[in-house]
């Protein structure tokens, strides 16, 4: 494993642990620059990366960013889900993440991959309640299929 795989899953942990802000924070502080300084770096980074190859599709961790600007109080657990989306321990199979998008009205016959799944995925997370959220990032696998017992859960709360 090369240091900037080590890097990336270290500094993933810090935002997983702390938040994306604090975590900016911190390292603002220990390089004597502004937060937003250090955003703006990293927007730059971005686009710099991103003109050297063709778009790529946002990750689950961009699109919880996103999400938690919007919405502030679901920005930990929705760093959490997108971190446990990424590590295939939330939703990790794609049967299971057609299932959870067609039971929120989503047409699957054109996701393919994983990838592509993404976006939808994360669009109908930013739709529910911190609740809602909270319950999907503690939900812990049992012998019936993860998103068979979620669906259940959701299924039954909604008829309440």
């Amino acid at each position: 494993m090369s240091n900037q795989n080590l890097i990336d899953i270290e500094v993933g942990v810090l935002i997983l642990k702390y938040g994306y802000e604090k975590v900016i924070k911190a390292i603002s502080r220990v390089q004597n620059v502004t937060p937003e300084e250090i955003e703006k770096l990293l927007a730059e980074a971005q686009q710099k990366k991103g003109s050297k190859s063709k778009a790529r599709k946002p990750s689950a961790h961009d699109l919880a960013s996103r999400i938690a600007q919007d919405r502030p109080e679901i920005a930990s657990v929705i760093q959490q889900l997108a971190a446990k989306f990424e590590s295939k321990v939330f939703l990790p199979q794609m049967m299971e993440i057609r299932r959870f998008l067609e039971k929120n009205g989503v047409n699957t016959k054109s996701v393919k991959s994983r990838m592509e799944a993404t976006k939808k995925v994360f669009e109908i997370l930013s739709c529910m309640s911190a609740e809602e959220l909270r319950e999907l990032s503690e939900f812990t696998r049992s012998g019936e299929s993860d998103l068979s017992v979620l669906a259940d859960q959701i299924i039954g709360r909604k008829a309440k």
